[in-house]
């Protein structure tokens, strides 16, 4: 009976331990799922975040690329310079007709100074309309016989055509333009201040010509005038040159860097007598529609060298007395120059005394007419080549009094 007994709990207590073991397993099996579904969570929460980073980083990726396309395609733009505001007045053309400004009675043979004013308000009872309109807008008046005056309100704006504006004042010693005299719409200034001969200082800085298209003879026979300051000149459109500096035998440096000459077609006499001149750069100039360089350098007795190695000649006619007289020279690079359609090249090195040697084997001389004198009275020993003239050309003494005669 007491095994019987203890077979039953042995049995009873297995039951237990087996129901215990079964909820224990139950227990870890239910905490390993719950462990997995957290994990799986976890692992979405990861991956959504990646996901969400990737998607940051190609929205970024992409304003980033979006930028550099706007800005590859952006064109930058180059500012407008506004055109400043002139006074509602105009002086009238002065020219080559007598008077002064207006005045018939008076020439401008009296003249000692002239002197701009931006104020009508002294204005003496003398004073007559130098307005291009006629309507008083602009007054000018003599004071001392020889003292010229030229007023308006906020100025004077010049007449489009300044041409011979002060032709042949060969008396006037003085002009004071007091920033207060407007040139932008001028498309004239020949011969503006050609002849005043007695003029020691003269002071163009202000000066806008970005519409002048004429500046030949514009300083011709200013003999006392040191220096010019012309560095501010717009000469986009200018496209006549000739005589320009002619005859400006004080010039001592000219500032021409910033010259445009790319419209220019004629540079006859430009420098012509700049006997003061020792050096002159003419890096700037482009003169590949220049059709004449007669005696553009002839007379400039002390340059030494000029370097005119990137001068496009393929459109000039005309080289006759280019140098000539420039009895310093010792050097000229015309390694560039085209001479296809050249017809005179007599006298173009003529006198020139220190310069020995010029290569002129690149010259065609297959249009020439003239090349009489080319080398006469120079120092010239070697032109690199045997120089064959056309049949009729005229080509006499070539190297008269001159080593290679």
């Amino acid at each position: 009976m007491k095994k019987l007994l203890c077979l039953v709990l042995a049995i009873c207590l297995a039951c237990v331990i087996a129901a215990c073991g079964a909820n224990v397993e139950n227990e870890s099996t239910g905490a390993e799922s719950q462990q997995e579904v957290a994990e799986q969570e976890n692992s979405s929460e990861v991956t959504e975040e990646n996901d969400l980073e990737e998607i940051v980083d190609s929205d970024s990726e992409t304003v980033d690329s979006n930028e550099s396309i706007v800005e590859e395609n952006t064109v930058e733009e180059t500012p407008v310079v506004p055109a400043r505001d002139l006074p509602d007045n105009k002086l009238v053309v002065q020219g080559l007709g007598p008077g002064v400004f207006g005045n018939a009675e008076l020439e401008m043979s009296v003249l000692r100074t002239v002197t701009f004013l931006d104020t009508l308000a002294n204005v003496p009872a003398e004073a007559w309309d130098a307005s291009a309109d006629g309507n008083g807008s602009v007054m000018a008046w003599l004071e001392n016989g020889c003292d010229l005056y030229i007023a308006g309100e906020g100025g004077v704006t010049a007449n489009e055509d300044c041409s011979f504006m002060f032709w042949d004042c060969y008396d006037l010693q003085q002009i004071n333009f007091n920033d207060c005299f407007y040139t932008d719409n001028v498309t004239t200034m020949l011969a503006m201040f050609s002849g005043c001969w007695s003029l020691e200082a003269l002071d163009v800085s202000s000066f806008k010509t970005s519409n002048c298209t004429e500046m030949g003879g514009m300083f011709n026979g200013l003999e006392l005038v040191p220096e010019l300051d012309v560095s501010g000149f717009d000469t986009s459109k200018v496209t006549y040159m000739a005589n320009m500096f002619y005859d400006c035998r004080s010039l001592t440096k000219l500032d021409l860097t910033n010259f445009d000459t790319s419209n220019v077609t004629d540079m006859t006499h430009m420098f012509c007598n700049c006997v003061g001149l020792t050096e002159l750069d003419l890096s700037s100039f482009d003169t590949r529609k220049v059709e004449s360089f007669f005696q553009t350098f002839h007379g400039c007795e002390n340059l030494t060298t000029l370097d005119l190695g990137h001068f496009n000649t393929a459109s000039c006619d005309d080289m006759c007395g280019m140098f000539q007289k420039c009895y310093n020279l010792e050097s000229v690079d015309i390694s560039g120059f085209e001479t296809g359609l050249v017809t005179r090249f007599n006298v173009m090195f003529s006198e020139c005394q220190k310069l020995t040697s010029v290569d002129v084997s690149h010259f065609d001389f297959s249009s020439a007419v003239e090349a009489d004198r080319m080398f006469k009275d120079s120092g010239v020993t070697d032109v690199g080549c045997t120089i064959t003239v056309p049949e009729g050309c005229d080509d006499t003494e070539m190297f008269a009094n001159s080593p290679m005669e």
